[in-house]
Protein backbone atom coordinates (compact mmCIF):
# COMPACT_ATOMS: atom_id res chain seq x y z
CA UNK A 1 0.00 0.00 0.00
CA UNK A 2 1.13 3.24 -0.97
CA UNK A 3 0.27 6.74 0.91
CA UNK A 4 0.10 10.58 -0.18
CA UNK A 5 2.17 12.55 2.26
CA UNK A 6 2.48 16.48 2.17
CA UNK A 7 4.52 19.19 3.81
CA UNK A 8 5.62 22.48 3.67
CA UNK A 9 9.13 23.00 3.22
CA UNK A 10 11.77 26.13 4.60
CA UNK A 11 10.75 27.85 1.70
CA UNK A 12 6.76 27.37 2.71
CA UNK A 13 6.15 25.33 -0.57
CA UNK A 14 3.97 22.21 -0.63
CA UNK A 15 6.10 18.97 -1.26
CA UNK A 16 4.22 15.94 -2.16
CA UNK A 17 5.28 12.48 -1.89
CA UNK A 18 4.25 8.97 -2.27
CA UNK A 19 5.45 6.44 0.78
CA UNK A 20 5.34 2.86 0.90
CA UNK A 21 3.59 1.27 3.78
CA UNK A 22 6.84 -0.11 5.12
CA UNK A 23 9.19 2.66 3.82
CA UNK A 24 10.48 5.50 5.88
CA UNK A 25 9.62 8.90 5.46
CA UNK A 26 12.95 10.64 4.90
CA UNK A 27 13.56 7.21 2.42
CA UNK A 28 10.01 8.02 0.37
CA UNK A 29 11.32 12.04 0.15
CA UNK A 30 14.82 10.63 -1.23
CA UNK A 31 13.42 8.40 -3.77
CA UNK A 32 11.36 11.18 -5.30
CA UNK A 33 14.43 13.47 -5.38
CA UNK A 34 13.73 15.12 -2.48
CA UNK A 35 16.46 15.37 0.96
CA UNK A 36 15.56 15.83 4.28
CA UNK A 37 18.15 17.11 6.62
CA UNK A 38 18.53 14.48 9.24
CA UNK A 39 20.88 11.91 10.52
CA UNK A 40 18.74 9.47 9.64
CA UNK A 41 19.16 7.36 12.87
CA UNK A 42 16.35 8.89 14.85
CA UNK A 43 19.02 11.08 17.24
CA UNK A 44 19.44 14.46 16.40
CA UNK A 45 15.64 15.21 16.19
CA UNK A 46 16.19 17.55 13.06
CA UNK A 47 13.36 15.75 11.18
CA UNK A 48 11.14 15.96 13.51
CA UNK A 49 7.78 17.23 12.15
CA UNK A 50 4.04 17.29 13.98
CA UNK A 51 1.19 15.04 12.17
CA UNK A 52 -1.49 17.35 11.04
CA UNK A 53 -3.45 15.02 9.72
CA UNK A 54 -3.18 10.73 9.21
CA UNK A 55 -0.92 8.62 11.18
CA UNK A 56 1.70 6.72 11.21
CA UNK A 57 3.80 4.08 13.45
CA UNK A 58 6.88 4.68 15.02
CA UNK A 59 8.96 1.41 15.21
CA UNK A 60 11.21 0.21 18.02
CA UNK A 61 14.96 0.79 16.68
CA UNK A 62 17.53 -1.87 17.26
CA UNK A 63 18.09 -0.38 20.53
CA UNK A 64 14.93 -0.70 21.46
CA UNK A 65 14.23 2.13 22.53
CA UNK A 66 10.97 3.71 20.65
CA UNK A 67 11.73 6.88 18.53
CA UNK A 68 9.02 9.48 19.19
CA UNK A 69 9.21 12.71 19.73
CA UNK A 70 5.69 13.64 21.31
CA UNK A 71 2.40 12.97 21.14
CA UNK A 72 1.44 14.20 17.36
CA UNK A 73 5.33 14.67 17.31
CA UNK A 74 6.94 12.07 14.60
CA UNK A 75 10.73 11.34 13.47
CA UNK A 76 10.75 11.24 9.41
CA UNK A 77 14.21 9.23 9.22
CA UNK A 78 11.93 6.69 11.59
CA UNK A 79 8.33 7.07 10.66
CA UNK A 80 5.73 4.69 8.72
CA UNK A 81 2.93 5.89 7.16
CA UNK A 82 -0.52 4.11 7.98
CA UNK A 83 -2.49 6.64 5.68
CA UNK A 84 -2.35 9.75 3.68
CA UNK A 85 -0.12 12.26 6.15
CA UNK A 86 0.33 15.99 6.21
CA UNK A 87 2.68 17.09 8.08
CA UNK A 88 4.15 20.62 9.61
CA UNK A 89 7.71 20.50 10.28
CA UNK A 90 8.87 21.38 13.74
CA UNK A 91 11.75 23.67 12.90
CA UNK A 92 11.42 26.41 10.11
CA UNK A 93 14.87 25.45 8.57
CA UNK A 94 14.33 21.73 8.00
CA UNK A 95 15.16 21.85 4.54
CA UNK A 96 12.92 19.03 2.27
CA UNK A 97 14.68 20.20 -0.98
CA UNK A 98 15.60 18.58 -4.69
CA UNK A 99 18.52 16.47 -4.33
CA UNK A 100 21.41 17.41 -6.00
CA UNK A 101 22.47 15.94 -9.61
CA UNK A 102 26.00 14.06 -9.22
CA UNK A 103 26.37 14.31 -12.54
CA UNK A 104 27.45 10.39 -12.77
CA UNK A 105 25.35 8.73 -15.63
Amino acid sequence: MTFRISMRNSKNEEVHFSCAADQVLSDAADLAGYRVTSCSYGFCGACTARIVSGSASLPFASDGKHHAVSGDEVLLCRCLPESDLSLEPRFSWLEIRPAQSTGTV
